[in-house]
């Protein structure tokens, strides 16, 4: 990869693949400077224009007294249709878009390799500013005890989550490179990975 070209490598796949495992591999052994999405999320309801948008679609009771936000309650609320799922991307896609720019911006010149984590990386459209798209998946009941345990969700509120995402073939038909999330040697896989797209040597 020349040094002179910014490269932007996309992560995503389904919740509790392993992505932030592969993630903070790209980070520490590979160069990578890494974006969370997730936590550009974070802010992104925080934002007044955001939060009363999500206020007015899922309920005034979301934030507390200090302005917290009830994360579980909006989970529970905006997952229940694919309609008001949408309606949850709607809102924050385009705050998290803006910031993910802004986060870039302040890198610097000199950083020239990203790695941006977004589970709903197609649906956001941010596949579009990504060189390479990377899918992390694994089977349905590895990443149910994953997210329930990372969580702390009950048994219907995990399998409520993941009935909403896709399947593993939805991000699997899309990707440039598909990194199995319950590898032995996440690693060595993504060294292969990386070099038959000519991003390392």
């Amino acid at each position: 990869m020349s040094e002179k070209k910014r490269l932007i490598l996309g992560v995503t796949g389904p919740t509790g693949a392993g992505k932030s495992t592969v993630v903070k591999l790209l980070e520490a052994e590979f160069g990578f400077f890494a974006i969370d999405t997730d936590q550009l999320a974070r802010e992104a309801v925080n934002e007044e224009d955001c939060a009363r948008a999500l206020r007015e679609a899922f309920g005034a009771d979301l934030y507390d007294e200090k302005g917290n936000l009830n994360r579980a309650l909006l989970a529970q609320r905006a997952f229940q249709s694919d309609e008001k799922t949408k309606r949850l991307n709607e809102i924050t896609h385009p705050v998290v878009i803006r910031l993910l720019w802004e986060r870039i911006g302040r890198a610097g010149k000199k950083t020239r390799k990203f790695v941006i984590d977004v589970p709903l990386l197609y649906e956001s459209g941010l596949d579009s500013i990504c060189d390479f798209v990377l899918a992390v998946t694994a089977p349905y009941q590895t990443r149910l005890s994953r997210i329930r345990r990372r969580d702390g969700l009950t048994l219907e509120q995990a399998k409520l989550r993941m009935a909403r995402q896709k399947k593993n073939q939805f991000y699997e038909s899309r990707a440039d490179i598909v990194i199995n999330g319950r590898s032995s040697d996440p690693k060595a896989d993504l060294a292969a990975a990386l070099t038959k797209l000519q991003v390392i040597d």
